[in-house]
């Protein structure tokens, strides 16, 4: 329960638990059907992970649910990001696990995911990167093969050590990113806007800030 999403229609869950197997983490997925909740499969653990990766500390699905992505933000201190697809109710890891370049220092890639709808595009927070400025990633699918779309993003404007990336949102499309920084201003916190036009993120407008905190 350490994280957890839902498909569009609300009858596929998928629910991590980072510390699961001594902190390898997994995430579990659970089907609705009548009105009874079971259990799909056994747990999802991604290969290629470290004893202390912390799995399951970020998910999120697709919209049918097919497609579940896993953040596990302390893999090898980097962090790295595992995607799993659904055939036939059985869930099979796709391809290796994702780790974006470009990373400085500790940067804690998994932090928190999100998925577009059709499952194709997703974005990574890595709250730590660069002394924790933060920083996020964008990967896309091509068939069943994962790319990073461009360098990873970082906000401008940003006031101290922001946390860039520990919370980040997808709209449906995939075309518009929101991207949280919860110690940006001494804590104050902030947001930023990116969109994307063909395969070019780029950022819109300030930072932004609400008021009466």
């Amino acid at each position: 329960g350490a994280s957890v999403s839902l498909s569009s229609d609300g009858n596929t869950a998928i629910v991590g638990g980072h510390f699961d197997g001594g902190r390898t983490g997994a995430a579990w997925v659970f089907t609705l059907s009548g009105g009874v909740w079971t259990q799909q499969g056994s747990k999802l653990a991604g290969t290629g992970a470290t004893e202390d990766a912390q799995q399951g500390a970020s998910v999120s699905l697709s919209s049918d649910g097919n497609t579940a992505i896993v953040g596990g933000p302390t893999d090898s201190s980097t962090g790295a990001m595992w995607v799993f697809t659904r055939s036939g109710g059985v869930w099979t890891q796709q391809g290796s696990k994702l780790v974006g370049t470009g990373a400085t220092g500790d940067a804690r890639q998994g932090a928190s995911v999100s998925l577009s709808s059709d499952g194709n595009t997703a974005i990574v927070g890595g709250s730590a990167d660069n002394n924790f400025t933060g920083a996020v990633w964008v990967f896309t699918r091509s068939g069943s093969v994962w790319t990073q779309q461009g360098s990873k993003l970082v906000g401008t404007g940003a006031t101290g050590a922001a946390h860039q990336g520990t919370s980040v949102s997808l709209s449906s499309d995939g075309n518009t990113a929101i991207v949280g920084g919860l110690n940006d201003n001494s804590t104050t916190g902030a947001m930023w806007i990116f969109t994307r036009s063909g395969s070019v993120w780029t950022q819109q407008g300030s930072k932004l800030v609400g008021t009466g905190a």
